[in-house]
C-alpha cells in the first residue's frame, strides 16, 4: 500500500518541465529517466487550476494533427498562472518563427 505511494510521489517531486523556442520537456524518474518532448505551437489551449499559493496543474490541450501520447498534465507547478502566461508568449514567439497563424492549429 506505501510503496506506490512512495513511487508517485518520488515521481512528481523529482519531474521537471521547461522549455525553449520551439519545444516543451518533461523529465521524470529517480532511478530511470524518462523525457519527453512535443512542439510548442501544437499546443492549441492553456488550461490552469491553483490553489491559494499559487501551485497547481496546467493541462495542455494539443492538436488532433499529432499524436503526442507522452503527453501529461504539469503537475504541481509552483507559480502556475505565471507559468501559463510565460508559456502563452513562447507559443505565439515559436508560431510566429515558423510562419503559423492561431487559426491553422484548429
Amino acid at each position: 500500500m506505501f510503496i506506490p505511494t512512495i513511487v508517485r510521489f518520488l515521481k512528481i517531486k523529482t519531474r521537471k518541465y521547461y522549455y525553449d523556442d520551439k519545444n516543451i520537456y518533461v523529465q521524470e524518474g529517480v532511478f530511470r529517466k524518462q523525457y519527453s518532448s512535443f512542439p510548442l505551437i501544437k499546443i492549441e489551449n492553456i488550461h490552469t487550476t491553483s490553489n491559494i499559493l499559487g501551485n497547481g496543474t496546467i493541462k495542455l490541450s494539443v492538436s488532433a494533427r499529432g499524436n503526442y501520447p507522452h503527453l501529461k498534465d504539469l503537475e504541481f507547478v509552483k507559480g502556475a498562472l505565471n507559468v501559463q502566461n510565460e508559456l502563452n508568449e513562447a507559443i505565439e514567439i515559436a508560431r510566429k518563427q515558423h510562419g503559423v497563424k492561431a487559426v491553422d492549429t484548429f
